[in-house]
C-alpha cells in the first residue's frame, strides 16, 4: 500500500469497517468539462451527515487544490480504480454513463444520476429511475441540500437496493444461460 491512491482507500474503506459508515461514490470523470460547481455541491451535501464518507473521482479536468479546505470523511483523487471503490460503496454519483451504469449493477449500488446531458447519458438516467435503481437529479439545478435528501433516501429506502440485487441477478442470469433461453 505505497501509493496516495492505495493509501486514501484504505483509509477509507477502513472507517467504513470500524465506524460503519457509508461510503457515496462519486465519479465525473468523463464529463466533458470539468464541474467545480457541482462537486462543491456534492461536498457539501455529504459532508453534512457524520455517518457518510465521500470519495470522488476527478478526472484530469479539475484540481484537487480548487476544493480546499476539503472536509473531514471527504477523499478527493484525479484517478481511482473504480471497481476496487464501488465494490465497497453504498451509493454511487455518476454522470448517467452506461459503463459506470454497467458496474454500478455489478456490484449492486444504487445510484443518484446526474446526466451529462451528452450522449445517451439521459436516456440511461431515466431507465435508472424507471427500474427504480436509483433517483436522478439536474446537475444544474439540485441544490446540495437537495442532493442530499436524495442520498438519504437512497441510502434509506431499501427498494433502490433490493431493485439493484434484482437487476444484478438478472445480469448474471445472462452470463450463465444461454441467450436462446431468453428467446423463448
Amino acid at each position: 500500500k505505497d501509493t496516495p491512491i492505495e493509501k486514501g482507500l484504505e483509509e477509507v474503506f477502513s472507517l467504513k469497517k470500524e465506524q460503519n459508515k457509508k461510503i457515496i461514490y462519486c465519479s465525473v470523470s468523463t464529463f466533458r468539462e470539468g464541474d467545480t460547481t457541482f462537486i462543491k455541491k456534492v461536498i457539501q451535501a455529504v459532508s453534512e451527515e457524520p455517518g457518510w464518507i465521500l470519495v470522488v473521482s476527478l478526472g484530469s479536468k479539475l484540481n484537487i487544490d480548487d476544493f480546499q479546505p476539503i472536509p473531514d470523511r471527504v477523499f478527493l483523487f484525479n484517478w481511482l480504480p473504480q471497481l476496487s471503490v464501488l465494490e465497497h460503496s453504498d451509493c454511487s454519483i455518476n454522470h448517467g454513463g452506461i459503463n459506470t451504469i454497467n458496474e454500478c449493477l455489478h456490484f449492486s449500488v444504487p445510484m443518484l444520476v446526474y446526466s451529462g446531458k451528452s450522449y445517451d447519458q439521459n436516456g440511461c438516467a431515466a431507465r435508472i429511475a424507471y427500474h427504480n435503481l436509483g433517483l436522478t437529479g439536474d446537475k444544474d439545478i439540485d441544490t446540495s441540500k437537495m442532493m442530499h435528501q436524495k442520498i438519504k433516501i437512497i441510502l434509506q429506502d431499501e427498494s433502490f437496493k433490493n431493485n439493484v440485487l434484482k437487476m444484478n441477478k438478472a445480469y448474471k442470469r445472462y452470463k450463465n444461460e444461454n441467450i436462446e433461453s431468453w428467446l423463448k
